[in-house]
């Protein structure tokens, strides 16, 4: 629901996206035998403060804020997203997006999360 014309063009990185405004929001992938562990994959363009329905409608850093309609994309409160498990080694807490153990691999089953 952005307004930019390069809202929703898929990305790899911010330099994929038009730069004024607009960042990558980049897909996220459960890591097997772990709640809190993913990795990152190419995702979709968005822009900051756009108009949103959900949390992936927005650049990393905001959240949707659903509370007026239509939702706009901001800031998320104090303590959004504080609660931190433990993370493998290699893979640090990312927050606010997504919110979880960001690894550029998923690490073995056995090696405990």
């Amino acid at each position: 629901m952005a307004a930019s014309c390069d809202a929703d063009r898929s990305c790899s990185g911010n330099s994929d996206c038009d730069g004024s405004g607009s960042e990558c929001r980049p897909s996220v992938n459960a890591c097997p035998g772990f709640s809190q562990v993913v990795t990152l994959g190419s995702g979709q363009c968005r822009d900051k403060g756009a108009q949103c329905t959900q949390n992936s409608d927005c650049v990393p850093e905001e959240i949707c804020d659903i509370s007026q309609q239509p939702g706009l994309c901001g800031p998320p409160p104090a303590g959004y997203c504080s609660a931190v498990p433990s993370c493998p080694a290699g893979c640090p807490w990312t927050s606010p997006f997504p919110c979880k153990c960001v690894c550029k691999a998923c690490p073995p089953v056995d090696g405990g999360a």
